[in-house]
């Protein structure tokens, strides 16, 4: 139900894996401003909703996940925030903190406690597991690795150039030795070594990218593309040995040195195409008209 001010009733429902059975329902008021206006802390233990009080005012909505009681609200207006994105985030060894991506400055806040633990001003609400650096991708490109505690350039990982206005996806492999880099007009993701800030790997997607997500064990990437499509891709390192023999584990690898191995469909039409151009420059060198007629056996 909406109003003059486009503030719209909604309501949250929280349901049980496997089943599907509906726990309980929070509903709230929201004007819908912010990408990700719900998130569940990293402790599993509150669900933080960015919705409209009782005066019209923004606030976030802390509410027990385990059974959806409001345990309080936090005004944004009184401390001047303003934010475009939420996430769930582990800082400083808390896990019931929230980054509020936005506006001049982004935020750190504990919804435990109530209280902004730092204001960034370059900060694209990424950071690593250790809660001590993240990440800064402008939308005019470029990618700078910062120390969250003072705001400060720890390494240029990307060169900033002009490339017009762009949508960035980036963040950190679960051990925090890579970052990734999506770009939406190039379609490509860069996978960037951290101990030297080297671009190892650039793999262009088929389709826009709406989310990528690493493996907890830091083996692989998971990409969700803009046509219902799931990419897996695994994250190979030339200088790790762990990487290479991941690599050679992998099903195609493993089948091209079994013994009596059936060749696979694309070893299979490579041969033909090959055959098929080294029959038509004969073809050509010997002045013939006739058709070409190519047999290969697989």
């Amino acid at each position: 139900m909406s109003t003059e001010n486009d503030v719209k009733r909604l309501c949250l429902f929280v349901k049980a894996v496997p089943t599907g059975d509906n726990l309980y329902c929070i509903s709230f008021d929201s004007k819908n401003r912010c990408n990700k206006s719900v998130v569940i802390t990293k402790d599993n233990i509150y669900i933080v909703i960015s919705m409209i009080d009782s005066t019209s005012k923004e606030v976030l909505g802390v509410y027990r996940l385990e059974n959806g009681i409001l345990m309080h609200s936090i005004k944004l207006n009184e401390s001047k925030i303003l934010f475009t994105e939420m996430f769930a985030l582990r800082y400083r060894g808390k896990e019931s903190v929230v980054g509020l991506i936005g506006g001049d400055n982004s935020y750190v806040m504990d919804v435990l406690t109530q209280r902004v633990m730092t204001a960034i001003k370059r900060w694209n609400g990424r950071i690593d597991s250790d809660g001590k650096h993240g990440l800064f991708a402008p939308n005019r490109g470029g990618l700078e690795l910062i120390d969250l505690k003072y705001g400060t350039t720890v390494r240029v990982l990307l060169p900033q150039t002009s490339e017009g206005v762009i949508r960035v996806i980036t963040g950190f492999t679960a051990d925090n030795r890579y970052v990734y880099y999506y770009h939406t007009i190039k379609k490509t993701i860069r996978l960037i070594r951290l101990e030297d800030a080297k671009v190892i790997a650039n793999y262009r997607l088929g389709a826009d990218a709406t989310d990528i997500r690493p493996s907890p064990d830091s083996e692989f990437l998971a990409v969700g593309g803009l046509d219902g499509s799931l990419v897996v891709l695994i994250i190979a390192d030339a200088r790790t040995q762990r990487c290479l023999k991941r690599v050679h584990r992998l099903p195609s690898r493993v089948a091209q040195t079994l013994p009596n191995a059936r060749r696979q469909p694309y070893n299979t039409w490579r041969s033909v195409a090959k055959m098929a151009v080294i029959l038509a420059k004969r073809e050509a060198d010997s002045g013939s008209q006739s058709d070409s007629k190519t047999c290969a056996l697989s």
